[in-house]
Formats: structure tokens, C-alpha cells, sequence
């Protein structure tokens, strides 16, 4: 049975927030007064620890300390002991549901009488057992890799993907701790009981103190990090989040790169269904994953039946926004009163911090021209020698961002060029080439693609203006929102628009010079 704390107050320990313990202990140090059995436990088990720590894994925390045979002093910790009662209890033909020859842990099999069931079996079976009648209370999903409990209910009626879904719902204050609106996940507060933290701050919170080191990331010099990892040449903890995620990503690489769309290289390497290899890049784990969940009636916005994301609609509560769509929403929620800081423009896909301000008030033309700017090299581009571009890529050879934009198209065109050309015209050469809808390969040239995209896009009334069937390409109609302009119609405003602006900028010169004469007469 657990008590509230004899003074009414909360666990007396640094970032501790729990109200009701089976028992409290007092404490004589000036800061604290009654501490909860768990900091107790965590206390005497810091102050029991071996001086040189674990003998495996040099680790100096555990929350119990084990036995050493070797030794016979008690300096093994936590997982080091998990993972030798693991080897020591290993089947000789692993897993008896699904082969498997290594876990964290071995269950113990009923039917068998031997401990042959791995932990993720053990798991499915628990979700299996634990399924609610009614499934999901969220989304009626019956299946699911764990169950969670519903705080309305208090039963354990939500399954795994709606809990991870509710962890990124952003509160509607932001984080309770620094305001934050935007993070990739929210977590629970333990004082105000609701899921109101963001990833940052638990991510300090869980590292008590974050410890930055001085030099930055070893391997980056980045100043920043939501973690520290350790740097095995070197034994200290200064490589970023961003630089141990890439490591990772090239240690666990497929010697035959990825399944399905034979690339090498990913940020992320994900689990291949039919051969429970990790070969799947991230890219097409996305794909696929957008694919499963793709809404049966498309987009609940612009119809639109392929995306690369789907997003909870806030109206039906239902995944059935598409990526588009949601960036557009966004960018209209988080649009600065006063537009952008720099070219005072009221719309923008996208939003991005402004580092003299800290404000989300820099749109996306503006970003890139800084960042592009920021990134420029002294000799210019490597191939062309052209000294500005509006983005910059890394260069194979010398491994610096030299490459100026247009010089990238071009390479990647040339390396992406089908042997036979283009499947409909059998031109040779384009400066882009797009996916063939019919065998699904990067055949089709950039001229047809826009070809069969203004057939897709023609209005069924054609151009508003002048009732034109075809063109080449279709433009938005500022009256209607439509695209139902026609290519010449779009090219004739424009002429027209520039026609009247250099005639209004004449009259004001000649407005400007008439008034000069008569200030001196």
C-alpha cells in the first residue's frame, strides 16, 4: 500500500516528483527531508558500488550489484548479469516459435518444461493474451505489440501505435518546463500528471546534468546535442546524437545494400518482413509504411491517394492528412503576424527559427538563400567555378560542400540515365528523369513527363480565359483557385504585369523630375 509523505509534499530528491511511496525515509541534508523507498534503494545501492565499477562494462550505476565468481566480490552489474543469465540459459536450437538464436532474455516454455521462448515472442504472446475484447478504444485495432493503460478508463484498451501517437500530440501550452510547440515526442510530467514534456527535456532530465564537452563532437565540433554518446577511440563522451545515428547507420549496413531499392547508404536501416534482415533503407520503409496506412479514400483535403506521410486530421481524429496538405496547415498556424523579418513575406511552406530573435519568423526562401550563403566555398563550385548557387552538395571526391546546384542535376541525371533512353520518346539525355508508372523504373524524360502531367492536370473546360484545350503546362487561377490557366494566357500576364509596373515606375520619375524643375524655378 502506498502513503502520501509524512509533510505532504512530494519526494524531497533532485527531479523526483513522487507523491505516494510504500514507506519514506528522513533525511538530515539541508535540501532534503523525506526521500521515497525507490531514491532510498537507488542511494544505498550507489553508495554499496564498487570504487572501479562494473568489471565487464566499467559502468558506475546499478540499481543492484551481483556476485563475480571469478572474484567473489559483488561488482557485476544489472546487464551485464541479465546478459550472462541469457547465455547461460540459451537453447541449443534457440527460439522454439521463431528461431531465433539470441535474446535479453529466455522464458520458460510450459509445453517444453525449458526455458526456449525469446523475449519478443514472450511479448507477442502477453499483447495476445492482454488483447481487449473491443480492441483499440482509439482505432478499433485488434492487433497489437502492446497494450497501454487509458487514463479515462484505467484500463489497458489503447495499443502501441495510438500511445505513441498521443506522445506526439503537442500540448496546448507547449512543454510545461520550456515552451517548446514542436518536438518528435511528448512525454509525462509528473507533477501536473499530463504529457506535456518534450524530448529535450526529458532527454536532460534522464541525463541529469547535460555534460557538453568543451571542443564540441569529436567528429562534427557541434556545440549542441539532445545526447551524448562515447567516443571508443578516445573513452570520453563528446560524439552528437547526429554523428552516432550515422556511425550506426554504416556499421549495420547490408553488404547488398537494400532490398528493394539496392541502395547502399541510410540514415536508418529497418527490418525486412520476409527475410528478418535489417536490409530495408529508411526511404522505402517510409514508402511502405505510408503505403499500409494510406486512407481508403485519400486525402481528406485535396483527395489525393499517395503520400509519403499520413497525418492525424483534427476534425475525425483519423489518419487522413496528407503530407502536403499538413505542412501547408502548419505553415498557415505558425505564419508571423508580421510575415518574414527579412522580406516581409506573409506566406511560406515552411517557418524556420530566427537565431538574433529566436522566433519562428524566417520563411523558406529567406532560410535557404542564408544557409546557402553560410555554406558557400572560397573557389566557388569544383566543376563550373560559378561562385553562387541556391544550395550547395557534398562533393564525392574531396568531401567538401562544392558543388554548386546545377552541376549536382546534372551528375545525377547522367548517372541515373536509363541504357535505352526514354521509354516514350527514346531520347537520350534530360536534366531529370522521372519514374514510369507502367514497369516502375527512372525512364522517363523530363519533356514527357510535363507532356503527360498537363494531360493529367487539363481542366475539363479548359483555359478560363481563352477556353484552350491544351497546353503545356496549367497555373493556379487567383479567382477561382483552380488551375485552369493556360500556359500562353499565364505568359501574357506576366508580360502585362511587367508592362504596367515599368509604366508606373516611368510616370514616377517623370513625377519626380517635373517636381525638381519647379523647386529650382
Amino acid at each position: 500500500m502506498k502513503i502520501p509523505s509524512p509533510n505532504g509534499e512530494v519526494c524531497s530528491t533532485k527531479k523526483c516528483f513522487i507523491e505516494e511511496s510504500t514507506c519514506w525515509y528522513e533525511t538530515y541534508d539541508e535540501d532534503e527531508t523525506y526521500i521515497c523507498h525507490a531514491c532510498f534503494e537507488v542511494r544505498c545501492t550507489y553508495e554499496r558500488a564498487p570504487p572501479y565499477g562494473c568489471a565487464k562494462c566499467d559502468a558506475k550505476k546499478s540499481l543492484n550489484w551481483h556476485k563475480n565468481k571469478e572474484t567473489g566480490t559483488k561488482d557485476i552489474c544489472d546487464w551485464c548479469y541479465a546478459k550472462d543469465v541469457a547465455e547461460r540459459n540459451k537453447p541449443e536450437n534457440g527460439c522454439v516459435k521463431c528461431g531465433k538464436e539470441e535474446s535479453s532474455k529466455w522464458i520458460y516454455n510450459s509445453e517444453t518444461k525449458k526455458r526456449d521462448i525469446c523475449a519478443s515472442c514472450y511479448q507477442k504472446e502477453i499483447a495476445k493474451r492482454n488483447t481487449p475484447p473491443d480492441g483499440c478504444v482509439l482505432c478499433g485495432l485488434k492487433e497489437s505489440s502492446g497494450w497501454h493503460i487509458n487514463e479515462d478508463t484505467k484500463k489497458t484498451d489503447i495499443c502501441y501505435r495510438c500511445h505513441v501517437r498521443r506522445r506526439k500530440e503537442t500540448p496546448p501550452n507547449g512543454c510545461a518546463k520550456c515552451g517548446k510547440i514542436d518536438s518528435i515526442r511528448w512525454y509525462s510530467n509528473k507533477v501536473t500528471k499530463a504529457i506535456d514534456v518534450c524530448a529535450t527535456c526529458w532527454e536532460k532530465k534522464q541525463n541529469d546534468v547535460l555534460i557538453i564537452p568543451p571542443n564540441g563532437c569529436a567528429k562534427c565540433s557541434n556545440k549542441t546535442s539532445s545526447r551524448w554518446y562515447k567516443n571508443e577511440d578516445t573513452e570520453e563522451t563528446d560524439i552528437c546524437a547526429t554523428c552516432y545515428q550515422k556511425d550506426y547507420a554504416k556499421r549495420n549496413e547490408p553488404p547488398n545494400g537494400c532490398a528493394k531499392c539496392s541502395n547502399k547508404t541510410s540514415s536508418q536501416w529497418n527490418k525486412n518482413e520476409d527475410t528478418k534482415e535489417m536490409d530495408i533503407c529508411h526511404t522505402c520503409y517510409q514508402k511502405d509504411l505510408a503505403k499500409k496506412n494510406a486512407p481508403p479514400n485519400g486525402c481528406a483535403k485535396c483527395s489525393n491517394k499517395t503520400s509519403s506521410q499520413w497525418n492525424k486530421n483534427e476534425d475525425t481524429k483519423e489518419m487522413d492528412i496528407c503530407n502536403q496538405c499538413y505542412k501547408k496547415d502548419l505553415a498557415k498556424k505558425n505564419e508571423p503576424p508580421n510575415g518574414c523579418a527579412k522580406c516581409s513575406n506573409k506566406t511560406s511552406i515552411q517557418w524556420y527559427k530566427n537565431e538574433d530573435t529566436n522566433e519562428m519568423d524566417i520563411c523558406k526562401k529567406c532560410y535557404e538563400r542564408d544557409r546557402a550563403k553560410k555554406h558557400e566555398p572560397p573557389n566557388g563550385c569544383a566543376k563550373c567555378s560559378k561562385k553562387t548557387s541556391s544550395r550547395w552538395y557534398k562533393n564525392e571526391d574531396t568531401k567538401e560542400m562544392d558543388i554548386c546546384n546545377q552541376c549536382y542535376k546534372k551528375d545525377h541525371a547522367k548517372k541515373h540515365e536509363p541504357p535505352n533512353g526514354c521509354a516514350k520518346c527514346s531520347k537520350k539525355t534530360s536534366p531529370e528523369w522521372h519514374r514510369n508508372e507502367d514497369t516502375k523504373e527512372m525512364d522517363i524524360c523530363n519533356s514527357c513527363y510535363e507532356k503527360d502531367l498537363a494531360k493529367k492536370n487539363a481542366p475539363p473546360n479548359g483555359c478560363a480565359k481563352c477556353s484552350k484545350k491544351t497546353s503545356v503546362k496549367w497555373y493556379k487561377n487567383k479567382d477561382t483557385k483552380e488551375m485552369d490557366i493556360c500556359n500562353t494566357c499565364y505568359r501574357k500576364e506576366g508580360k502585362e504585369k511587367k508592362r504596367l509596373e515599368a509604366e508606373k515606375q516611368r510616370i514616377e520619375v517623370e513625377e519626380v523630375t517635373r517636381a525638381m524643375e519647379n523647386l529650382k524655378n
